[in-house]
């Protein structure tokens, strides 16, 4: 049975999943939809959930996937004709279905499709020095983007976690995330848009082995961290890790590579 962690320590088991839809009135314009009198509530099988790094799987027959985020409220009792005064008793928890730090992709993308244009067009014109140079250009912008969200976040983390809630609980667990992980925000950065020069020189390998080391850290610490009975700070510390080893080891391999050969 799929269960839901609290920043506790608490497992709640997943039920049905009761879904709120067209109360989004820019969305259901994007759609093209008319707006309902009352917004749509439908259900979803608690196998419709899943958990951090597993494979979302988009059926083959779908040709329309949208991206969105989610805010979810765990129900951590049984109740019926709640009385709206007594309804924040019956929530357990808090969570939101979405990183900051994806949010930084489609910016640090936008880099990254134009260094796999411009380095593969100096690389096919035998100029791989000022390829590595536009390459690091380009990290260096990635770099200061993701710095400019993270360390923003980490300074300031109550303007980004209330826009989803004002719990003093969700309150310090987003803030602890954002001070210990935002910092190594421009590593995150700067191996995406290597990723994508690399990508313009036609070697990847080295960026993919970077991210899998870091799909190996978050899955082996942070599975240690949990049963260790660890605090939750380690569980980001773990995280933070992982974002440091994957940038520095993409950045290292692209320094070393002889991109003339």
């Amino acid at each position: 049975m799929r269960t839901a962690r609290l920043t506790s320590g608490q497992h709640f088991p997943i039920g049905k999943i009761l879904c709120i839809g067209r109360n989004y009135a820019e969305h259901i314009k994007e759609l093209g939809n008319a707006t309902p009198e009352a917004p749509v509530i439908f259900i979803k099988p608690a196998s419709a959930v899943i958990g951090e790094g597993e494979e979302i799987v988009i059926p083959s027959y779908s040709h329309d996937c949208h991206h969105e985020a989610e805010l979810t409220l765990l129900i951590g009792r049984k109740g019926k004709d709640i009385p709206v005064n007594q309804a924040m008793e019956y929530i357990a928890g808090y969570g939101v279905g979405i990183r900051l730090e994806l949010l930084q992709v489609p910016l640090v993308f936008a880099i990254g499709q134009a260094l796999v244009v411009l380095v593969g067009t100096h690389i096919g014109a035998n100029r791989p020095h000022r390829a590595k140079r536009i390459a690091w250009t380009g990290a260096g912008l990635a770099s200061a983007v993701s710095a400019f969200i993270g360390l923003g976040a980490a300074l300031f983390p109550a303007a980004w976690i209330t826009l989803f809630s004002s719990d003093p609980a969700v309150l310090e667990a987003g803030s602890q995330y954002l001070r210990i992980v935002g910092p190594f925000y421009p590593l995150f950065g700067i191996n995406i848009a290597l990723y994508f020069a690399s990508q313009g020189r036609g070697r990847v390998g080295w960026p993919v082995f970077a991210g899998t080391m870091r799909l190996l850290i978050v899955v082996a610490g942070g599975a240690a961290a949990v049963a260790l009975g660890a605090p939750l700070w380690s569980l980001f510390a773990v995280l933070a890790l992982g974002i440091s080893v994957m940038g520095s080891v993409t950045a290292w391999a692209v320094h070393k590579s002889d991109w003339g050969r």
